[in-house]
């Protein structure tokens, strides 16, 4: 695939607030459809910030030859060759491909009376939005920008790819919710990358860049789910990068499965990179939390042929790399290297 060594792409910034770690209610689906309606006057009025994204792009994965182009990175780190003669995803094998993007028009609330029983997003830019919230109805999303998906609700879905989904100044998951689907999807900003609750599978994206701001005690995860099933994360690079702040804010895990609100099972966490955390005490926390509601008895958790990255302290996290594994009740942990190739136990 013949590529442009620069691109420019002009992101326009929405910010929202709310509390990721408890269920939602009518309250909090008031607060986001007020937020929504606010990011549309926003774009009207012409007032929003802009961020140039200046980004030198490499050759990038052609879906017309399943093969990725040259690797620019070292090994083992985003960019760099993984195991199976392709590329770790980074900015440049995820996000927005070649193409013209033009402003979205359609609805920030998304439902099945403004949109039917699908919608289609492509080679838009809906940044405006501030969130995107979707409620009962299908919504597929490509080659687009876009801010945080909120799809807390109990009916509808969202397959999002090539895409690259930013939550500036967000607290919550920039990709939220259940019945998502993401493919070489770059995620930056929020407090977590992805924060699913069930029926999501990640694949081929790159999870970064989340926001830990100064004077608070924002915990971050580049993938989190407090209680859920039907999960895969496969092949992508995930990095919780904040550092610490004063306030003891900073990463929780680079991916985090937590019985909070229901109990874990069927999670896959297959062959994907996990980045050296600074401030996470783990790179991945696997679900076994008896102090937690439901973290007695997770079930089914499949943590296979994964690379943890070393980082300065050899350890991926600051106390190790894998924590919170219960070897029983259909659990595997196989595979798991360094990226020196040495084993990782949890």
């Amino acid at each position: 695939m013949e590529r442009p060594s620069l691109i420019l792409l002009v992101i326009t910034l929405g910010c929202g607030c709310g509390d990721s770690d408890a269920p939602r209610d009518a309250s909090a689906e008031a607060s986001v459809d007020a937020r929504v309606d606010g990011g549309d006057a926003a774009a009207r009025d012409g007032g929003e910030d802009v961020l140039e994204r200046d980004v030198a792009l490499p050759d990038r994965f052609d879906p017309d030859t399943e093969s990725f182009g040259p690797c620019p990175n070292g090994r083992h780190t985003p960019g760099g060759p993984d195991d199976a003669d392709g590329c770790w995803p980074f900015e440049g094998n995820t996000g927005v491909p070649d193409g013209p993007i033009a402003l979205y028009e359609g609805p920030c609330t998304i439902n099945s009376g403004n949109s039917g029983d699908s919608l289609v997003i492509e080679g838009k830019d809906a940044s405006h939005c501030g969130i995107l919230a979707i409620y009962d109805t299908d919504v597929t999303i490509r080659n687009s920008i876009v801010p945080v998906i909120d799809r807390t609700n109990a009916d509808g879905s969202v397959d999002i790819s090539d895409s690259l989904a930013h939550g500036e100044g967000w607290v919550g998951g920039v990709l939220w919710g259940s019945n998502i689907i993401a493919t070489r999807v770059e995620v930056v900003g929020g407090q977590h990358s992805v924060h699913c609750e069930s029926g999501c599978t990640i694949v081929d994206s790159w999870l970064h860049g989340q926001e830990a701001p100064e004077g608070e005690a924002t915990h971050n995860n580049a993938f989190i789910t407090n209680g859920g099933s039907d999960i895969v994360l496969r092949h992508n690079s995930l990095f919780c990068s904040p550092e610490q702040n004063a306030a003891d804010g900073g990463c929780t895990a680079d991916a985090s499965v937590f019985g909070d609100f229901a109990p874990v099972s069927n999670i896959t966490f297959d062959r994907n990179l996990f980045v050296a955390t600074p401030s996470g005490g783990y790179c991945g926390t696997f679900g076994h939390n008896p102090g937690k509601p439901f973290g007695d008895d997770p079930s089914d958790i499949h943590v296979t042929g994964n690379v943890f990255q070393q980082g300065p302290e050899g350890r991926c996290g600051v106390f190790g790399p894998a924590t919170s594994f219960l070897d029983a009740n259909g659990n595997v942990f196989r595979d798991n290297v360094f990226d020196d190739g040495s084993p990782v136990s949890p």
